[in-house]
């Protein structure tokens, strides 16, 4: 959510800023997945190639992922009300796609339960309920689903899920490793 402030926060500082939402946008239209992978594992730093690749199975190859079309987001209502994920996307062709607030109000209780460690009981359901949102994301028309709130990927893997995911979190961690490699 934080990054409704991107532009003011790179304008005010020297270190640059990666931004979640354009490492995704970017995530989407390129394979950089595998090759950061691969890059950090041909450089030998296998503590950050096992933290990347752990998170590589829920992000297929970019063939999977068109390069437009309709996404769904999953994210909290701060950051789906902000749009931040929206007009880049659309910027890019693709239509993106929001829970109806039902679900949504129940996505902004489980990722308050991640946020205040709560979750690990309810984990098995909050599972579940995230899994039958991204299948009615595919019933809307969906071809992937963009996890947009960092907390999210704390509640593990996603056995089968109907449509390609696209984990932010993990998606900028790739990104962060690949802008340190080329420094």
């Amino acid at each position: 959510t934080v990054h409704v402030f991107i532009d003011a926060l790179r304008r005010s500082s020297s270190v640059p800023i990666l931004s979640i939402i354009e490492e995704t946008l970017r995530a989407i239209h390129t394979s950089c997945r595998v090759s950061t992978v691969d890059k950090v594992r041909a450089n030998g730093r296998d503590r950050a190639a096992g933290a990347v690749s752990a998170c590589k199975t829920q992000i297929p190859h970019k063939s999977h992922i068109p390069d437009t079309g309709t996404l769904g987001l999953l994210a909290t209502s701060a950051t789906v009300k902000s749009r931040i994920y929206h007009e880049p996307l659309e910027h890019a062709g693709f239509t993106l796609l929001e829970p109806p607030p039902r679900v949504q109000k129940t996505i902004d209780q489980i990722i308050l339960r991640i946020i205040h460690h709560r979750h690990r009981q309810d984990a098995p359901a909050d599972r579940r309920f995230i899994t039958r949102a991204i299948s009615s994301f595919r019933e809307r028309g969906a071809q992937a689903v963009i996890f947009g709130c960092t907390d999210l990927s704390l509640l593990g893997q996603f056995s089968k899920p109907a449509l390609p995911l696209l984990d932010s979190t993990a998606i900028l961690e790739d990104a962060a490793v690949a802008w340190l490699l080329q420094g």
